[in-house]
């Protein structure tokens, strides 16, 4: 009798825990009522002349008429935004999956090769939701990207990213690209099973010869590599941080 008293006692407590549960996220859907899930196009790199896909997934608590979408990014090479899109939609309750295909032009001399951040938008009774994603256009052929090091701080603002750092132990002590994972040169091939296969991998040494030979290495084995030209003596020439040694 009191093993089923301590039962019953037990499920009421964890039934009122999940009550205040999906009070709380009840009244956090209330104040935002669209929350972008998640966003991606269906391929990380692209060549010219390809169809992209960028995909939209959006959660709604509820029924929501005139919500307004909207997408743009790749800037071409005089300037002008290439893709842009505006348009107003319906979501249903639960998750929505919203796709805009775009045509890349057949030649780099409308859009340039390299790393470039899209954006997305959806606005809906004076609020704004937005999200964004990294997209790479680069030439057939090629089996990594060198990238500069303003490039590599707006990927580093997205998901998705590790950052690798092929130097030595002693100057990685002395100082380095905060976040960064250092796996040297010299041992980078032995402990390539350390690197996530699903993420861009942007790699830096000193000044962008080491990274070069280990984007070289991580493309032969299938890895998305990006090389940061310059290093880390671009990245502080650029007036960018760095974690130092405290012992300096």
């Amino acid at each position: 009798m009191k093993t089923k008293t301590i039962v019953v006692v037990a499920v009421a407590v964890f039934s009122l825990i999940l009550l205040i549960i999906a009070l709380n996220f009840t009244g956090h859907l209330a104040e935002h009522p669209v929350v972008i899930i998640s966003m991606g196009t269906d391929k990380d790199a692209y060549h010219m002349g390809e169809s992209m896909e960028i995909l939209l997934s959006v959660y709604s608590p509820q029924y929501v008429s005139g919500c307004v979408v909207e997408v743009s990014g790749l800037k071409g090479v005089q300037g002008e935004t290439l893709l842009y899109f505006n348009e107003t939609v319906n979501l249903t309750r639960g998750e929505n999956n919203l796709t805009f295909s775009y045509k890349l032009p057949a030649c780099s001399c409308v859009l340039g090769y390299g790393v470039y951040l899209i954006n997305a938008s959806l606005i809906h009774d004076g609020e704004c939701v937005n999200a964004t994603c990294i997209v790479t256009i680069k030439p057939s052929g090629v089996p990594y990207m060198d990238i500069s090091p303003d490039a590599v701080k707006q990927m580093l603002e997205c998901k998705d990213v590790i950052l690798l750092d092929v130097r030595t132990p002693s100057e990685f002590n002395e100082s380095h690209i905060g976040g960064a994972l250092l796996i040297p040169l010299s041992e980078l091939e032995n402990r390539l099973e350390e690197l996530d296969k699903d993420k861009k991998i942007i790699v830096y040494c000193r000044s962008g010869r080491r990274s070069a030979d280990a984007c070289a290495i991580l493309a032969e084995h299938g890895f998305d590599a990006y090389n940061m030209l310059g290093g880390i003596l671009a990245w502080e020439e650029a007036g960018l941080p760095v974690v130092r040694s405290e012992m300096q």
